[in-house]
Order: C-alpha cells, then sequence, then structure tokens
C-alpha cells in the first residue's frame, strides 16, 4: 500500500510505479501492470514499457460468470469449464484464456453454457438439485415404506388404528392407540428412521388418518386388481350381505366364488360398498356398478346367493329377479342354506307362546347373574346369553342351564331365604325361583336341548370349507317323521286332572314344535333348489 501527498496525474502515477519497482528489486520481473480504469492510471501505465492489463469492475457486474487466473494472467468462464459440453476443445474460455468480448458473447456454446450454470443456482436455491431430489426421493421411501408396513400389520390382524389422541407428538401415550404406539416402537429401534423423521417438517409426516384411509385404499386396490387377474374370464357366484351402521348407512359386501386356474375353489371379498338406500333396484344396481368398476364381466355371473330377507330373496321384486332383469337371462338364486337354518330354529323356538316365555326366563337368568353380588356367590357354570344372530345361543343357554340347574335353584333359594341381600334382588330371585321350579320348565329345557343337539352338527357341517352345495342339500333333507301321530294323547290315563293336563301340554308342546321345525325345513330347503343343487353332481359323479 503506497501513500502519496502528490497529485494523482498520470507522470507521477508512472514514476511511484517504476520506484516501488526498484526498491523491491522486480523491475527486470515485472510484465504486464494492472490497473483500474481511471484514464490518469491507463496514462501511466501506458508510459511505461510494460503490458498493460486494466481491471474494470463492470467487467464482473455484467459478466458473472468471468474469473481470473493469476498464474496464467488469463480470463476464463466459469460456466464454460464446469458446465460445457465438448471438454477435448482448447476453447480460450477454458483452456487458453481470452481478451475478445465480442467473440465470447456471440459463442453459442459460451451461451448454452451459462444458461446450465444458472438452472443449476436456481434447482440450488429451490431445493431441487438433482442429489437432493434422489435424497428426498430415498427419505419418503425410507418413512413411507415404514408407515405402510404398520397399516398392513394393524389392517391384517383386524385390530383398531386411532386413539383419542391422533397427533404425531403424543406417540407412545396411553390415549395415542396402536398405530402411534407402533411408529413410537418403530423409531426407537431405528435410529436411522428416527434420525429421517426428526428432519421432517410437522405438515408432512404422512401418520394423519387421511393418509392412512389412502393407504389403506390402495392396499384394497391392489388387492382387488390381483383377484380380478385370478378370476379372468372365469364364471363366478355372486354373494351379496348387508348391514347398517350406525349412521343409518347400508355397508354391502361383495363376495365372489369361482374356480382359478388350478381348479382350486376360490372365495374372495372383492368390495365393500356404502349406499343410502336399501331396496332391492338400488342395492341391484349398486353391485353391477361394484362388478363393473373393478373390470369384471357381469355376463360372466353364474349364480347368486343371499339370505332370506324379501329386498333379496323376493320372487317379484327382490334383488335376486332384479338382477335376473338386468342381465337378460336366469341367474339361479340359491338361499344360504346355514342361514336358513338359523330361521328355522328361529321360527321354531318362537311357534309357541311357551317357548317363548321360557327363553325369557333363560334371558332373565343371565342378566340376574351378571349382577356383581350374584355373580361374586355363584359356583355353577357361566350362563351364555341369547344371540338373535346366532341360534347357537339358544343351544349354549340350555345346555348351561341344564348342568348349573341345581346350582342355579341352590343359589336362588338362598337369597330368597336370606334377609341381607336387597329387597329388589330377592324379589327377583323369588320369581326366578318360581319359574325355573315348575315341571315344565325343565321339560322345555330337555325338549329344546335334544332338539337343538340334532341341528348342531349339520349346522358345523355346512360351515365346514369342505362341504358342497350337493352335501348341504343331503345334510338338510328333512325326515319323514309322520310315525309321530301315533302318539297324540286325547283322553286320560287315569290320573289326576292336574297332572293330566300337564302332561297332556308337555306332549302337545313337544309335537308342535317338532311339527315346526319340520314344516319349517320343508318350506325352506324347497325341492327346485335341491334338484338345481344336485344336477351338477351327475357331471361328477360319485361311487
Amino acid at each position: 500500500m503506497l501513500k502519496t501527498e502528490e497529485r494523482h496525474f498520470a507522470e507521477a502515477c508512472a514514476s511511484q510505479l517504476l520506484q516501488v519497482a526498484n526498491e523491491w528489486e522486480i523491475t527486470g520481473k515485472v510484465t504486464t501492470i494492472g490497473t483500474d480504469s481511471a484514464r490518469n492510471m491507463i496514462a501511466a501505465a501506458r508510459s511505461l514499457p510494460f503490458e498493460h492489463l486494466p481491471c474494470a469492475v463492470s467487467w464482473f457486474a455484467a459478466r458473472e460468470w468471468l474469473e481470473y487466473s493469476c498464474e496464467k494472467d488469463s480470463i476464463f468462464c466459469y460456466a464454460c469449464r464446469n458446465f460445457g459440453s465438448n471438454k477435448n476443445s482448447t476453447d480460450a474460455f477454458t483452456t487458453t484464456g481470452y481478451n475478445n468480448w465480442r467473440h465470447a458473447l456471440s459463442s453459442k456454446e459460451h451461451m448454452k453454457s451459462v444458461a446450465l450454470w444458472k438452472e443449476r443456482r436456481a434447482r440450488s436455491v429451490t431445493g431441487t438439485e438433482i442429489s437432493t431430489l434422489v435424497n428426498t426421493a430415498q427419505l419418503e421411501r425410507n418413512r413411507t415404506a415404514a408407515i405402510v408396513d404398520i397399516i398392513q400389520f394393524i389392517a391384517l390382524n383386524q385390530l383398531p388404528f386411532r386413539g383419542s389422541d391422533d397427533a404425531l407428538d403424543a406417540r407412545g401415550e396411553v390415549s395415542s392407540g396402536i398405530f402411534l404406539a407402533l411408529m413410537d416402537y418403530t423409531l426407537k429401534k431405528d435410529k436411522d428412521l428416527a434420525r429421517i423423521f426428526s428432519t421432517i417438517p410437522a405438515n408432512a409426516t404422512y401418520t394423519s388418518h387421511h393418509i392412512q384411509n389412502e393407504i389403506i385404499e390402495i392396499m384394497s386396490t391392489i388387492i382387488t386388481e390381483e383377484i380380478v387377474k385370478d378370476i379372468g374370464e372365469a364364471w363366478y357366484t355372486l354373494k351379496v350381505d348387508g348391514t347398517k351402521d350406525p349412521t343409518g348407512c347400508e355397508n354391502v359386501s361383495i363376495v365372489l366364488r369361482y374356480v382359478d386356474t388350478s381348479n382350486t375353489v376360490r372365495k374372495r371379498l372383492v368390495s365393500m360398498a356404502t349406499s343410502k338406500q336399501y331396496d332391492a333396484m338400488s342395492l341391484t344396481q349398486l353391485v353391477l356398478a361394484q362388478l363393473r368398476d373393478i373390470g369384471l364381466n357381469t355376463a360372466k355371473v353364474l349364480s347368486q346367493c343371499y339370505d332370506g330377507a324379501s329386498v333379496m330373496s323376493g320372487v317379484h321384486g327382490g334383488m335376486q329377479k332384479i338382477m335376473q332383469e338386468e342381465l337378460q337371462r336366469e341367474v339361479p338364486y340359491v338361499h344360504c342354506f346355514n342361514h336358513q337354518l338359523h330361521l328355522v330354529v328361529v321360527h321354531a323356538m318362537s311357534s309357541d307362546f311357551t317357548l317363548e316365555n321360557f327363553f325369557s326366563v333363560c334371558n332373565s337368568l343371565y342378566k340376574y347373574f351378571k349382577k356383581p353380588t350374584v355373580a361374586a356367590v355363584y359356583t355353577g357354570e357361566k350362563l351364555k346369553r341369547l344371540l338373535e344372530q346366532r341360534w347357537t345361543g339358544h343351544l349354549a343357554t340350555v345346555t348351561v342351564i341344564l348342568k348349573s340347574f341345581g346350582n342355579i335353584v341352590h343359589l336362588l333359594r338362598g337369597i330368597d331365604s336370606t334377609q341381607t341381600s336387597a329387597a329388589e334382588v330377592r324379589m327377583e330371585a323369588t320369581g326366578l325361583l318360581k319359574a325355573i321350579t315348575q315341571p315344565s320348565f325343565l321339560f322345555i329345557a330337555c325338549m329344546t336341548h335334544q332338539i337343538l343337539s340334532l341341528l348342531d352338527p349339520p349346522n358345523t357341517a355346512l360351515q365346514a370349507k369342505s362341504t358342497d352345495l350337493y352335501t348341504g342339500v343331503r345334510l338338510k333333507r328333512p325326515r319323514n317323521m309322520s310315525h309321530l301321530s301315533d302318539y297324540v294323547v286325547d283322553t286320560t290315563v287315569g290320573h289326576r286332572q292336574k297332572e293330566v293336563e300337564e302332561r297332556t301340554g308337555c306332549k302337545r308342546l313337544y309335537f308342535s314344535t317338532l311339527d315346526a321345525v319340520v314344516g319349517e325345513m320343508k318350506a325352506r330347503f324347497s325341492v327346485r333348489n335341491s334338484q338345481l343343487v344336485e344336477a351338477p353332481v351327475h357331471l361328477t359323479p360319485r361311487e
């Protein structure tokens, strides 16, 4: 740094430059002098016996790609050196340096290199560089793979996803639910994944219930596509059932039964649709639309199987009739055998007021023995609850009552005779004790147990995977019970009138119940359906 009190005229500046070169003993080594663009400095440099290299700040301001090499004392282009396509050329801006701006600015290769350089800078600012995109994509794959695995595990095990708190910060809390609990467990086991999660934005965690539902929908689509591919052009049986949810909408399940290319019978759920209307026409249109949407040919519907509700099985306006009209051909309808058997039992067990009263007492016993004060001292087998949806609940209830009848009577008598129990509990015990100690109660219990036990094996067999339709028809074919007419009692046999009336009433109830069962069996397992099912057997005769 040279300080001078002289004015910066050209002669003075040239003199000072020579003086510095002499003092530093570099006069013989200096070849070039670089100055700014001031006129006095340019004039001073030109008056000296050295090459002059003017350096203007405006050059760098107007040409941001410009760079200077002190070693080569030349100017180069950063963009051309780093983004030029021709690496083997001896272009002045990449190898030897340049001093002609007009030719440089008109070079197509130079302009292309500068454009590529600017694009790279723009990508860097917006975070869309190739390296960033690759790393981000890998990060997304690692993160979403863990989330998908958790969702798949919960869905396959039919577990609830969410708790009362859906926030990611609540993971590990009792109220967070299974999804966030498993997410917290996964992050603790996978340190790399935990590090990734610590750097992602709070609005892109992919853990909300909306994302969960979307991933489940994607899984469903993938599975459905595989099922449709497996069905191909095969004929299939259509099975439809529905149930209302708390909002009043009908949730309709669509199941297809078909034979795949390996001659194996398959049964697959292909759709769960929702409808606000439950009339036959709406359900038919919904089912056909679902089949077409997933890519199935509705012309391949071989038969249809529903429950016995009139909206499904009606011969004039039911879904099975409308389905045939829509497809413009006959599509045989088969009522689910197991459901028919359920209806046989339910209707037969409610065919007489005495039977209804019996099961009402059974239900009252179940509720009474659930009271904490009663359950604490009861030593018999736990009573079963009656299930309207499954008739096997009737059999289970009667079986337990017969096995633990002594314990039940003993406890009721003890409560009835003691004053330590609450008045309401004692009053209820007195009423139940009176009801179950009637001779007719035990008779009805034994009778219903015997009848329902006869129907239980076919019920189990009908639910077996190895049972085909033909076997089902043979299991449910009613027997000829006309010989029961020989046991009708219409006169007294010497007993007291009250005993005679009780015995006659029990016999009447016994035979009327059997008649109800046989009548329901004949009505629900029609000859036409039996013949329809037996027809395919001739294609594969058995010995």
